[in-house]
Formats: C-alpha cells, sequence, structure tokens
C-alpha cells in the first residue's frame, strides 16, 4: 500500500523521481511501469501496471448509470498512458497530464493506498490546507472520526460498502 508524502523537482525534461519505497512496492509482472491518468481535484492518478489492470475491471462492476459509467471510463482511459522508470527511479510525466495538473517545477507525490498522486505543490498545499484548517470547503475532523471509529474492533460495518477484488497475483 502506498502512503506518505514527497516533495520533488521536475526536471527540464518533465521527468519526476518516485521515491524508492513506493518502487519496492511494485510486483515484478509490473516491470517498472506505471499507468498515468487524469485524477481528482487536479492530480495525476499514477498506477502499477497490473493495478490498473484491476482498476479498470473494478470500474466495470461499478453501481452507475451504464452511460455514466461508460463516460467515467471513457474519459479515464482516454488520459491514461504507460510510463516506465528509468535507471534513476525518474518517470517523464506525459504534457497534456502535466498541463492537466498545473505541474511546475515543485511537485508532490502522495501515496494513496493502491496508486500515486502527483501533484503541483502549491495547488496540493492548497487543497489540504483547507482540510487541515477546517475550512469550509471540507470538515476532516467530521470525516476522518466516521472513518476511525467504523474502523473500531467491535464497530457495526454493516452501512460499509463492499471492497473490490484484490487484483489477481
Amino acid at each position: 500500500m502506498f502512503y506518505g508524502s514527497h516533495e520533488f523537482l521536475m526536471d527540464e525534461k518533465g521527468r519526476v523521481s518516485i521515491p524508492s519505497q513506493f518502487v519496492r512496492l511494485m510486483k515484478p509482472e509490473d516491470q517498472d511501469t506505471f499507468v498515468m491518468t487524469r485524477g481528482l481535484n487536479g492530480c495525476i492518478f499514477c498506477f502499477p501496471y497490473t493495478s490498473f489492470e484491476h482498476y479498470t475491471r473494478a470500474m466495470r462492476r461499478l453501481k452507475l448509470p451504464t452511460a455514466e459509467r461508460l463516460k467515467v471510463m471513457r474519459i479515464i482511459l482516454a488520459w491514461a498512458t504507460n510510463c516506465t522508470l528509468d535507471s534513476q527511479r525518474r518517470v517523464k510525466i506525459p504534457p497534456r497530464l502535466a498541463k492537466h495538473a498545473g505541474l511546475g517545477r515543485e511537485v508532490m507525490i502522495v501515496g494513496h493506498q493502491d496508486r500515486i498522486e502527483i501533484w503541483n505543490r502549491a495547488k496540493y498545499e492548497e487543497y489540504h490546507g483547507v482540510a487541515e484548517l477546517g475550512g469550509e470547503a471540507y470538515d476532516y475532523d467530521s470525516a476522518a472520526s466516521i472513518v476511525f471509529v467504523d474502523m473500531m474492533p467491535g464497530a457495526d460495518q454493516s452501512d460499509r460498502e463492499e471492497e473490490p477484488e484484490p487484483p489477481d497475483d
């Protein structure tokens, strides 16, 4: 599972380093390849190759109206690009994804369970600053208390959504 946040500088060729702790989590069958696609809130989603395959299978099972599901899948898949690590653990960010995310020289690489998120550093700090300050846009304490209380041993989990199947090994 990917977690933690790391500040990096994107070089003039549009490459950014992936933290070694994240690289170590990749499976051999990923062959040092990530799939990058348009993310939420102005970031880039970056999945290890095999995790993206699992993700696309899970998308087909979403309980959305067929037309809405197809629209979401088309957008995610249209933006998807394979990116392979070089010998220095760097990936080249596709220009249109870099533009979507508003990437400049300073980027944040953030672990988010089964994926990595790549953010413009200022946008990341602004987005998460609102949460940390308890701003109107998002009340972190209220949302986090629901999550953490729900995870306590013995908590009633009857209303919890069913977790997607784990990737095939």
